[in-house]
């Protein structure tokens, strides 16, 4: 993984084509990144307005790299035609593959927006 030496906040925009409920927020966790620290969010993009978040992860035994999923602390609903951002505040190490989401990213009923990318150190600064 990266380390740009102090902790990110990483993200994507997306949108639905269906209105739902977002339940837990998924994110990939690279092999020296330790299992504690990491909180998902879920904001509606443009306003920044928090709609949803997950407690810390406190498994220090989640090591590894492998993709884990956080419960948001209560179900967030989403509608068509909205666009969301997903984020994860976590530490300072991370993992990008350069290019991987310059295209937008369709599964099921939910679309990645293209090179909708975002980071931050701070909240809301995304």
């Amino acid at each position: 993984g990266l380390n740009d030496g102090k902790p990110l906040i990483l993200g994507h925009r997306f949108t639905t084509t269906i209105a739902g409920t977002v339940t837990a927020v998924r994110f990939y966790k690279s092999a020296g990144e330790g299992g504690t620290g990491h909180v998902g969010k879920l904001y509606a993009f443009g306003s920044g307005v928090l709609l949803g978040s997950t407690v810390s992860m406190a498994d220090a035994s989640c090591q590894g790299a492998k993709w884990v999923s956080l419960p948001l602390t209560s179900a967030v609903g989403v509608t068509p035609g909205t666009e969301y951002l997903v984020a994860i505040e976590g530490q300072a190490l991370y993992s990008k593959t350069d290019g991987g989401l310059a295209n937008a990213i369709v599964s099921g009923n939910l679309v990645v927006t293209a090179a909708g990318a975002r980071y931050g150190s701070t909240p809301g600064s995304m």
